[in-house]
């Protein structure tokens, strides 16, 4: 992230485990958020009921950003959140393998022609296009 070529780092653990400093890793990103180099953001998403934890499992994704991209913190909340609205199970079956392409482009530098960073707009858009898609291929599945 230092060097520009990566714009977006992406840390999570169950709610239970933090803080931990091994898993989300906030003092070693303290300097470049004070200096105003990169932002921070954060989701929680509540998953299935774990017997063990006698409650849903709930899942702490922290997100730091280049201050150039922030935009990808809310792209990619935004991708995870989705994963876990789809209707049926080949529909999550596919939403995953999605959201794992998703993140990755997210997560993957996007440059112009004159070589800085720029938000990749198509890539958003066709994330939207994508799940607009699997949706009505879940309700023709009923």
């Amino acid at each position: 992230m230092l060097e520009g070529k990566k714009p977006l780092a992406m840390f999570y653990a169950e709610i239970s485990e933090l803080p931990h400093e091994e898993l989300v890793p906030e003092s070693k990103f303290k300097p470049y958020l004070d200096g105003g180099r990169f932002v921070r953001g954060e989701t929680t998403l509540e998953l299935a009921y774990h017997p063990k934890l006698n409650r849903n499992v709930r899942v702490k994704y922290v997100f730091f950003a280049l201050r150039t991209e922030e935009w990808r913190i809310p792209a990619i909340a935004l991708v995870l959140q989705t994963g876990l609205k789809s209707p049926t199970k080949r529909t999550n079956d596919w939403l995953a393998h999605c959201s794992d392409t998703r993140r990755q482009k997210l997560m993957r530098s996007a440059p112009s022609s004159s070589g800085q960073m720029q938000p990749n707009s198509a890539l958003l858009s066709d994330a939207f296009r994508s799940l607009r898609c699997a949706c009505g291929a879940a309700k023709r599945e009923r």
